[in-house]
């Protein structure tokens, strides 16, 4: 009775919408595990446009720009695996279509929205949109953001806003009033929206109001901007059961992107108290595969492409020729996990994130160069060791370095990446999805911080510590 309702709701709201396999699957379709199917490395291809000459994309990249620009295609779902380039296929194909559009009269009240979950990839698909001349110059694209986002930022990000900030592409709601934002708005065809906590929460602070972009709600309301595309950033987190609710909402939606990676974190972290399946899980097949990294040195790409990605992803020649002696490592702490609220800790290995910096060839480079920030991130799986960590580094001379949890840190990568992984005992938190994040983040060094013989075991869901154990160089503490 439910399902009919709901299907009838759905058919009287978004006919269009309801021929797309995505949508139709969500209620009118059992689940079915989905694999990507393959598709073969040609090499690369540059783009077919005056517009964006000599912008080299892969065989994978070109396929789903193709599928985007379709006018058949109003749903697209492109799977990218880390480094694939997810970010600079969603700009280009935001500049493309905007730049084709400039010249259309219906043009002027059409905006592209494009929703994130993070700071940090809200920054980077601005940075990115900024580096389409066209776009930036006549201010075409703007980043929402939140008054308190530059006291998070770091580094590069830092710079990042402070750059958008001096070219007029950074909007922040509660630094202007209602009669302001229209003219500040004006002839914004772009809007970047960063929301916390779940994918949910933009549906409804943009259709109700409420926080963080309440008056970008009160602005496509008020000027008759009309939401005609729309780019989903981290579709692997989304939950089927959203997808029509965005559809609902911004009814005027003609052409859907969901851009993500169901190999990566799920809906609302893995130990979400309600199971959910995103909106992969119903899309089968997969229209489009990025099938080409760029960020990961090779031998971690291979273990990665083994257990995550049914040996589809490969590697540019030049990341693929990277020796495993110069880009993994392992310092054999013979620690123990400790109790630690309702987290855990390990003070040795704790301690060994000092060894791991000052061993990094790549790290002590930057950390020595006057006036340059180290591209670094020290990740674990618990908020005990986090804390724990954080303390040692405040007291040393790298107070500078960023710690975070892994469910923290997926879009984001640094040259170096060290990763402390606490149990001594069970594996814990170490799935399969976390540990594919947390491997993929570095496009220079790797060092894992551990108990060596208690990883080298086959843990199930941690294949790919114990592939990484086998290959890494040892260093002692």
């Amino acid at each position: 009775m439910l399902q009919a309702g709901m299907k009838k709701f759905v058919k009287a709201k978004m006919q269009r919408f309801l021929n797309e396999p995505a949508i139709r699957a969500i209620f009118c379709a059992p689940f079915i595990p989905s694999t990507p199917h393959t598709i073969s490395l040609d090499g690369l291809q540059h783009i077919t446009s005056d517009r964006a000459p000599d912008v080299m994309l892969s065989t994978g990249q070109q396929e789903a720009l193709d599928l985007i620009n379709s006018a058949a295609q109003c749903c697209t779902v492109v799977q990218g695996p880390p480094g694939t380039g997810k970010t600079f296929l969603a700009a280009t194909a935001i500049s493309l279509r905007n730049i084709e559009a400039m010249g259309h009269t219906a043009a002027g009240r059409d905006v592209t929205l494009f929703v994130t979950e993070t700071n940090a990839a809200a920054l980077n698909i601005a940075v990115a949109l900024e580096k389409k001349e066209e776009l930036a110059k006549d201010k075409r694209f703007k980043l929402v953001l939140t008054t308190t986002v530059e006291d998070f930022a770091h580094g590069d990000e830092k710079r990042a806003i402070k750059r958008l900030r001096e070219k007029g592409l950074i909007w922040v709601p509660s630094d202007t009033t209602k009669a302001q934002n229209r003219n500040l708005l004006k002839g914004t065809r772009i809007l970047v929206c960063t929301v916390q906590d779940s994918f949910l929460r933009i549906l409804l602070i943009l259709k109700f109001g409420g926080l963080v972009v309440k008056n970008l709600r009160d602005l496509l309301v008020g000027s008759q901007m009309r939401v005609k595309e729309m780019f989903v950033d981290e579709g692997g987190k989304v939950p089927s059961c959203v997808l029509v609710p965005i559809l609902y909402f911004f009814n005027q939606v003609q052409k859907l992107v969901i851009l993500g990676d169901p190999a990566q974190l799920p809906p609302y972290g893995p130990s979400s108290p309600v199971p959910l399946k995103s909106s992969f899980s119903y899309y089968e097949p997969h229209p489009s595969f990025l099938e080409l990294q760029r960020r990961v040195p090779g031998p971690i790409a291979e273990i990665l492409s083994a257990i995550s990605y049914n040996d589809l992803l490969q590697s540019t020649p030049e990341k693929a020729a990277m020796p495993v002696s110069e880009c993994v490592f392992w310092i054999d702490v013979a620690g123990t996990q400790e109790k630690d609220g309702s987290s855990v800790k390990n003070e040795a290995e704790a301690a060994a994130v000092l060894k791991a910096l000052a061993s990094s060839i790549t790290f002590q480079n930057s950390f020595n160069t006057p006036g340059a920030i180290p591209s670094v991130f020290v990740i674990t799986l618990y908020r005990g060791q986090k804390v724990q960590i954080k303390t040692i580094l405040d007291t040393s001379p790298y107070k500078m370095v960023s710690v975070g949890t892994v469910d923290s840190i997926q879009g984001q990568e640094r040259d170096v990446v060290v990763f402390s992984l606490v149990r001594t005992a069970t594996v814990g938190f170490a799935d399969q999805r976390r540990i594919n994040v947390a491997l993929s983040r570095g496009k220079k060094e790797l060092w894992m911080i551990g108990d060596r013989a208690f990883w080298l075991r086959e843990h199930k869901g941690a294949e790919a510590i114990t592939r990484i154990a086998k290959i890494a160089t040892v260093i002692r503490p």
